[in-house]
């Protein structure tokens, strides 16, 4: 019978883990910011701060949820007072970005059946269709439902991520662009940059929001989580970057600006495949390939405040998922009332999630290792008290603390400076 507190394997903890981090950041949102901040030093920068604060805040993360269960706000709470607050940060931010998924994941249902020949019902039923099947998965359990779809599809997204990498570099043109696009230039490599590069270095690898503490906190008691977690932000950037490698020499190509903002996924990606002998099959399989990302994401989403309702509600896992599920819908429906406005909900949306709540939780994660539970925590992660340890605490509280107050600063500046 399913421990419905664990993951059935490490190998099931991996993919679940890697499908929670890999979403809309990795294949539509890494693209058209690096496209938007030089490419290159964009891509240097990003991997400089997966090492250095990335991996080390999502090892954090995990020993919290292992220490203190799936509740964010109790897991925090166990660290004191102060932190419950940022248990509950990290369900707003992650309710705040389930809504703006769930608007998206509508928006790529009404894509693939459009490409079908299928153009049914409006924006707001497309967002139910997904939101309800994403919740079936989670409705269906821990190991049947998100750990069995993860170990399904996070292979065959990097398949299909392959399938259309090797299409684009098929082309000498996009071979050359791509050399263009990589070419290192001195101007590139400038703060805004930097700063871009690190908010997507959080909201790509999910973290801040809840999700990776759950994943920590349904793997098995034991063992060292670091030996089991590196493959996460490996696999979880290698398929950032092979979505960039597949749109941005083929958008170039077409002459398609390359930082054209959120755009590049719906309006770029059927031109750029368009004119292509297979370019119905390429954009189908491409939007699909988004879409399953998408849900991967969205089934931890789903699952961190409905497992905080479990536990401080106790509530059935049926109520849960529907409470958040209902909830995620109506929030995202402001984001579609106002997409293409002047004033759009998702600006706004974003700005609180990935600015305030994320960084928050974020540093009152480093704080709780670091000044708290620093000793069982060097445990959890490493298995003993070891100099990779003491290096991963030196991390949490110094480098990760300024660089994210470094985000928060030149966000800031970049707005009185607009």
């Amino acid at each position: 019978m399913e421990n419905k507190n664990q993951w059935g394997s490490s190998f099931g903890f991996i993919m679940a883990s890697i499908g929670a981090a890999l979403g809309l950041g990795n294949i539509w949102g890494f693209p058209y910011k690096m496209g938007e901040s030089g490419c290159f030093a964009f891509l240097l920068f990003y991997l400089i701060f997966v090492l250095i604060t990335g991996f080390p805040v999502m090892l954090a993360e995990f020993a919290i949820g292992r220490k203190g269960g799936a509740s964010a706000p109790e897991a925090y709470g166990k660290y004191g007072k102060f932190y419950r607050w940022a248990g509950i940060a990290s369900i707003c931010a992650c309710m705040l970005i389930l809504s703006y998924y769930c608007f998206f994941g509508g928006m790529l249902f009404q894509a693939i059946f459009e490409l079908l020949g299928l153009s049914v019902g409006v924006h707001a039923f497309w967002s139910l269709v997904f939101i309800v099947v994403s919740s079936v998965i989670v409705l269906m359990g821990v190991q049947r439902g998100i750990e069995n779809f993860s170990k399904v599809v996070i292979p065959l997204l990097m398949l299909m991520l392959l399938f259309i990498v090797f299409h684009t570099l098929s082309s000498p043109e996009a071979r050359q662009e791509l050399a263009r696009l990589m070419t290192p230039r001195k101007e590139d490599l400038n703060i805004r940059s930097a700063s871009s590069a690190l908010a997507q270095v959080f909201f790509s690898m999910s973290l801040g929001q809840g999700c990776m503490l759950v994943c920590g906190a349904y793997q098995q008691r034991g063992g060292s989580l670091f030996s089991q977690s590196w493959l996460i932000p490996f696999f979880d950037t290698l398929s950032a970057v092979l979505a960039a490698i597949a749109i941005l020499p083929a958008a170039a190509v077409k002459g398609i600006d390359p930082g054209s903002g959120p755009s590049l996924l719906f309006d770029a990606v059927p031109k750029i495949f368009g004119s292509s002998r297979y370019g119905t099959l390429l954009t189908f399989v491409f939007f699909l390939l988004v879409l399953l990302a998408a849900i991967t994401s969205v089934i931890s989403m789903i699952e961190t405040p409905a497992a905080a309702l479990r536990s401080l509600a106790k509530t059935k896992r049926s109520t849960s998922v529907a409470l958040v599920s209902a909830a995620a819908f109506l929030l995202g429906l402001p984001i579609a009332l106002s997409y293409g406005h002047d004033f759009s909900w998702l600006n706004v949306y974003e700005f609180v999630a990935e600015y305030l709540l994320i960084i928050f939780v974020s540093v009152a994660s480093c704080a709780a290792v670091v000044y708290v539970g620093r000793r069982e925590a060097i445990r959890s992660v490493f298995g003993r008290d070891c100099l990779m340890g003491r290096l991963w605490l030196f991390i949490l509280k110094y480098i990760t603390p300024i660089l994210l107050l470094f985000v928060i600063f030149t966000f800031i500046f970049s707005i009185l400076a607009a």
